[in-house]
């Protein structure tokens, strides 16, 4: 249903709906380069999953709670995803 990388991805949104997050910042979350998630990142986007909007230069990304499946999503990835560590959350 969902790649590492995309799980990965709606593990760091869903764990605080209301957040928005660069596309840098999401990299330095999951420690990768934007070039390796952002194919997922883009599925997720296609599928409504994912909103985005443009500030300048960054590309703003945050979960879509409003999309009819949230509930069913994030249930599926708090199953299948281990815990975040602590320093994950930018708080």
């Amino acid at each position: 249903m969902f790649t590492a990388n995309q799980l990965a991805i709606l593990q760091i949104l869903t764990a605080e709906p209301g957040q928005t997050l660069t596309m840098s910042e999401l990299g330095r979350m999951l420690d990768k380069a934007p070039g390796v998630f952002q194919r997922g990142l883009n599925a997720l986007e296609k599928s409504g999953f994912v909103v985005s909007r443009r500030e300048a230069n960054l590309r703003l990304l945050q979960v879509n709670t409003s999309h009819p499946l949230y509930e069913a999503v994030t249930a599926i990835v708090r199953c299948n995803s281990a815990p975040l560590p602590a320093d994950v959350y930018m708080g």
